[in-house]
Order: C-alpha cells, then sequence, then structure tokens
C-alpha cells in the first residue's frame, strides 16, 4: 500500500488525515460541524483562511520566543563551553588553513575528531564579530530556534494548530534540546539539518519538484560534514516516504531518490576527498583516526566503532561517571531519563495507533509526516539504546522531533471527544506512563522537586480519569481534559530547561537538569563534578585550566614558530590556549591516545625549539598504557626540571635536569 500525505489546507487535515481520523477517532463529522459552524456566523473561506495565518503567525512567534528565553539570555556563564572545539573555533578564526582543516590548535599540528562544518559556522561568525562566547554560541542557539519553528511547520500540515503549537513547544523544552542548543558541540547544527531533511522531503512528496530532491540531498550530505555517519538515521525514513508514495509514478519516484543522492555525495564528500587527496606531510594529522586517514575516522572512530565498542577500548572506560546500562532500559536511567525521556511513552502511543491503521490495511491513512517520525523514531531508538562504544546521554537530541511529532499526533487522536473509547484508554495508558517517567525522573533522582511531582501526577491523573470515565465529553471538558493533560506533559520538561539555562555547562559531555550530573554546575569556576568521577575521566572530558601564573609562564615561553607548550589531551590543550592565546600543541588528540606525535616527533621539535614546555596533570585514560603520549611524558620527566602550579606541572624545555 502506498504511502498518502496530508495536504495543505485551511484545517490543517487533509485526506489522509480525514480518513484517520474516521478510522480511529470519526472526527470528520466534527470537522464538518464546525465549518458548518463558521458558515452560519458568516465566516467565508477568505475569512477562515486569514484567522488560521494569523494564528499560526502568533504561535510561531511564541514559539520563537519560548525557545528564544531558553536557548539565548546567560550563554556566557558556560565559559568556553566545550573548550576542545572553541579552540579550534578559536585557531579556524585566525588562519584560513585551520578553518580549512578544523584544526584543534592554531599550529595546525592535528585536527578535531570530526568534520569541520560545525566548525565553520561557529568560526565565521567570530570573524565578523570578534572571538567571544557569544559569537561562538548564538549561532547554536538560532539553529535550535529554527529547528523548533520547523516541527511547528511540519506538523502544522497535518494537525491543527494547537496541537502543532504543543510539538513546537515540546521540542523547544524538551531538557536536552536545551542544553545542547546553547552549547558548541556539532549535534545543534546535525540536529537541524535532519529536520530540515524531513521538511523537505514531506514537501517534495507532495510537491515533487528539482529543488526540494536538491535539499534533501544537502541536509543529508551537509549532515554528514558535520557528524558523518549519524545523519544516516533519517535515511529510512527518506527513502520510504520518497519511494513509497502514491502521488507520483516509480520514473519520477527514481528520479527524485537520484537526485538527492548524487546531491548528498556531492556536498558531503567534497571536503573529504580533497582532504585525502592532500600529502600528509601538508595538512594536519587527522586527529581520531588511527591511520591519519579521513576514511578511517569516518568508519572507524566516528562509525562502526562507536557501535560494537572499541571505539571505548582506546579511551576506556566510556560510562565512567554515567550509567553503564544497554538497551531499551538506558532510558529510564538518570542521565538519560531526564534529557528525553518525558514524551517517549506517547511516541509508544503513536506507534501503536500506526500499527493498528496497519492491520486494519489503512496504513495509507496514516499522515505522511507521522509515518516519517515513526520511522526516524525506530531507527534512532534501537541505535541509541544498544551502541556500545562511547556514548553520551546528549546523543539523545536527534530524537527531539520525531517524539515532539508523534506526541502531538497521538495526542490528537486520543484528545478529541468523538475518539474511539480504546483510543482514549490507550492514550490514558501513554499518559501514566508519562507520569511514572516523571516521578522516576523528579522523584527519584532529584532532591527538592517533590511538589513538582505532586503537581504533574495530580493534572495527569485528573486527565486520565476524564478520557476514561467521559465517552463522549462537553466542550468544555474536553477542553478541561486537553489543558490539563498538556500542563502535566509540559511542566516538567519545561522546569528541568528552564534549570538548565540558568546553570553553567563545560566539558565534552554536558548533562541537562539540576546541578549534580557532569557538565553541570552553578560554581564560579564552572566545576560541577559527580564524586564517581576519577581524575583521569575528569582530564578527558573536561580539562584543567591553568592558574593565572601558570597562563604567564606559557605565554612567556619562547619558541620559534611552534608552540609555546604541549599538554596531554584536547581538553588540557584548549584550556591552556584559550587562556593564553598562543598555540599549545595537544598530544594524543582529544583522548590522548592518538599515536601523534610519536616520542621521536616531539624529540626533534624539542630540539628544533619549537615547544617550550610541557603542562601536565593527570593523564587522561587514552593516554596510558604505553601510548605515544605516555612515551612521551616519562621521557620529560626524566630530562627536565619542573615547577608546580596547583595541580598542574609544568616543565620547562630551557631547563634540564
Amino acid at each position: 500500500m502506498g504511502l498518502q500525505g496530508a495536504d495543505d489546507d485551511g484545517a490543517g487535515l487533509g485526506r489522509s488525515g480525514r480518513r484517520n481520523e474516521q478510522g480511529l477517532g470519526g472526527m470528520s463529522a466534527v470537522a464538518a460541524a464546525e465549518a458548518g459552524l463558521r458558515r452560519r456566523r458568516g465566516a467565508g473561506v477568505s475569512a477562515a483562511l486569514g484567522t488560521w495565518a494569523r494564528s499560526s503567525t502568533v504561535h510561531r512567534v511564541f514559539l520563537a520566543l519560548l525557545s528564544g528565553a531558553l536557548y539565548l539570555p546567560g550563554l556566557d556563564q558556560n565559559g568556553w563551553a566545550n573548550a576542545y572545539y572553541s579552540a579550534a573555533v578559536q585557531a579556524a578564526a585566525k588562519s584560513w588553513t585551520s578553518f580549512w582543516f578544523a584544526s584543534a590548535d592554531m599550529g595546525n599540528f592535528l585536527s578535531v575528531d570530526k568534520p569541520p562544518l560545525g566548525i565553520w559556522v561557529m568560526a565565521l561568525s567570530a570573524r565578523v564579530f570578534g572571538f567571544n562566547v557569544w559569537s561562538m554560541l548564538v549561532p547554536q542557539a538560532l539553529m535550535g530556534i529554527c529547528t523548533v519553528l520547523l516541527v511547528y511547520a511540519i506538523c502544522r500540515t497535518f494537525l491543527p494548530s494547537a496541537y502543532a503549537l504543543f510539538a513546537g513547544a515540546a521540542t523547544a523544552t524538551t531538557p536536552v534540546a536545551t542544553v545542547m542548543f546553547r552549547y558548541n558541540n556539532p549535534d545543534a547544527l546535525l540536529v537541524l539539518l535532519m529536520t530540515v531533511g524531513a521538511w523537505a522531503t514531506l514537501r517534495a512528496v507532495r510537491r515533487p519538484s528539482l529543488a526540494w530532491s536538491l535539499v534533501i540531498g544537502a541536509s543529508i550530505g551537509l549532515g554528514f560534514m558535520t557528524k558523518q555517519l549519524q545523519v544516516l538515521l533519517i535515511a529510512p525514513a527518506v527513502a520510504v516516504c520518497l519511494l513509497g508514495t502514491r502521488r507520483t509514478s516509480w520514473h519520477q519516484k527514481l528520479r527524485q531518490a537520484a537526485i538527492a543522492v548524487a546531491t548528498a555525495l556531492a556536498t558531503g564528500l567534497t571536503w573529504f576527498v580533497a582532504v585525502s587527496l592532500v600529502p600528509t606531510g601538508s595538512r594536519p594529522f587527522i586527529g581520531g583516526s588511527r591511520t591519519n586517514s579521513i576514511w578511517d575516522l569516518t568508519l572507524g572512530y566516528n562509525g562502526l566503532d562507536r557501535l560494537t565498542g572499541l571505539d571505548a577500548s582506546r579511551t576506556g572506560p566510556a560510562t565512567e561517571g554515567t550509567d553503564p546500562a544497554s538497551g531499551f532500559i538506558r532510558f529510564i536511567y538518570p542521565n538519560y531519563a531526564g534529557q528525553i525521556s518525558w514524551l517517549l511513552p506517547l511516541a509508544v502511543v503513536a506507534t501503536v495507533f500506526v500499527l493498528f491503521l496497519a492491520m486494519r490495511r489503512r496504513l495509507g491513512s496514516v499522515p505522511l509526516p507521522v509515518t516519517f517520525a515513526c520511522l526516524w523514531w525506530w531507527t534512532s531508538v534501537p541505535v541509541l539504546a544498544y551502541m556500545g562504544g562511547i556514548i553520551h546521554p546528549y546523543y539523545s537530541l536527534v530524537l527531539v522531533s520525531p517524539t515532539a511529532m508523534l506526541a502531538a499526533w497521538a495526542l490528537r487522536i486520543g484528545l478529541h471527544r468523538s475518539a474511539r473509547r480504546w483510543t482514549r484508554r490507550t492514550l490514558a495508558i501513554g499518559i501514566l506512563a508519562t507520569m511514572l517517567m516523571n516521578l522516576i525522573i523528579i522523584g527519584l533522582y532529584t532532591r527538592g522537586y517533590a511538589f513538582l511531582a505532586d503537581a504533574i501526577v495530580l493534572m495527569g491523573a485528573v486527565a486520565c480519569a476524564g478520557l476514561v470515565l467521559s465517552r463522549t465529553p462537553p466542550l468544555i471538558i474536553a477542553r478541561v481534559i486537553a489543558g490539563l493533560t498538556a500542563a502535566a506533559l509540559m511542566t516538567g520538561p519545561l522546569v528541568w530547561s528552564a534549570v538548565t539555562a540558568s546553570s553553567g555547562h563545560v566539558g565534552s559531555a554536558p548533562n541537562a537538569g539540576p546541578p549534580g550530573v557532569i557538565g553541570v554546575t552553578d560554581s564560579p569556576d564552572h566545576r560541577g563534578l559527580l564524586p564517581s568521577m576519577t581524575p583521569p575521566s575528569e582530564s578527558i572530558m573536561l580539562g584543567v585550566t591553568p592558574n593565572a601564573e601558570l597562563a604567564g609562564r606559557i605565554d612567556s615561553a619562547t619558541t620559534q614558530t611552534g608552540w609555546n607548550a604541549a599538554a596531554v589531551g584536547g581538553q588540557n590543550a584548549a584550556l591552556a590556549t584559550l587562556a593564553t592565546g598562543v598555540p599549545v600543541l595537544p598530544l594524543g588528540g582529544f583522548d590522548g591516545s592518538d599515536p601523534t606525535p610519536t616520542l621521536e616527533q616531539f624529540q626533534q621539535l624539542v630540539v628544533q625549539g619549537r615547544v617550550g614546555g610541557l603542562v601536565l596533570g593527570t593523564l587522561p585514560l587514552g593516554a596510558q598504557n604505553g601510548s605515544e603520549s605516555q612515551r612521551i611524558v616519562d621521557w620529560v620527566q626524566k630530562t627536565y626540571s619542573s615547577s608546580a602550579y596547583g595541580s598542574l606541572t609544568f616543565y620547562s624545555f630551557g631547563e634540564t635536569r
């Protein structure tokens, strides 16, 4: 059976939407009655469309203000956020060579362990407005606002404006979205591009054209340029929706798909091919790779190794300081549940509705955006649940858009006055499951918010009782039930997001929610750590900032066209660079495990006077067990004198033992 898409009309429901309402709620008659009421009031078609347009404009403004209020204020409290990427932005803002290769250091010794597009956006902003926290993070916040508005636009094609508003608000207030759209990791750009890909696919199905095929391909290709293979989580949804529609012939569908694939390859691989053609001696080492190859980085450290766990073997236990759960249970563990799990039960309810229609052989009556969101969701959730390598809770950002769309559709089906009894009861079960998730997140994992959990559960219980007991409630009762449901569902994420926006976040793995989780702090020096976090993990994820005396020592070190100092690990080197504004060589790349520079290469740099000294703290896990970084440290400790500066030690290469 082919897929149908909802048409754009004044009511926000097309033919497929009306068939779906008939199958689950019998709402086409209600829509006709509402249209008759408008006619009796003397409202013509143009007046109705004008009212809808004004309402949608108000909703868009509200969503822009809501997301802006969460994502924009107080960005400077994050300090340099993920210093590893901040130092790359600083380098790219000063040198076009660093810009092109996304160098991790101003000396262009090695690159960051991700493709450059995310760095490019922030670096261009820094070149225009100067390099600072605001010029770096404001573009990330704007990406978040655009993502929220895109989700609303998608939902408005098949849902009434109130439910589309819920979807947009749910996207804006999901805590993981709040923390990541205020941060400088590449995930913000990736999720925006994935949402653009969803929007363009749905437009291409309804109105096939060359332009939409190009947008689909470009969004996937640029997503690959942002975070490599992760963008392919939307590929099954794109393929099914493009090729499964009955609106166009197979010739036209294959033509659309071919154009999209060609565009994706052109936009996604051009930079990779260009970099691979540059001789290794004329470019930085490819950070994160084992063989100085961009393809090794793509298929290994940022590819299959993330699923198999091989990437963790080089760094150490990837889940230290976080939960070790694997499987779907991962989404109810502390660090994951508070990020994304608030509305996940409703996404499951939406899936139940889709399966019901499939069993009734009416899958074609499911709105096309719901089909896309369902495929996107069920492609991403198992991957996030079972991936065994380095996994951070903020990876769940890819679930925000499809979860919001599925939750809004489930509410539309179950809350309507004419919905069938089993539909209302299924939604009630989903709301109860959501309340249980709220209790787990707020009551079990967090202290001091018991009153909030009580209020949410009370509102949810009343809403569920209304859904179960009222078969066809009066309009005012239906509105009260809908209002209580929305309040119960949105209060927890909104409070968590507000707390997140008022807290500082640093390091490579920020978490949303109240202070007390990794990367969340309200202390002046931005250093909130879990007690279980060991110094090696701290060195990888957060790094140590040199004090003023050590920063002055690094700044005064004399070198010849090289680096004032070296440090083990990307975060430590980046913080030293950001504190001094001078080049600092990151030994071993991000986690200290990259095989560069070798001991022999480093000794040659020292002999040539191109490195002024070594800043040393606790070795990251990846730099232990016989790595090149550890060999370098052992040689330096045996050869040169040191001075202590707080928790750090500086070895000056002008002072031998």
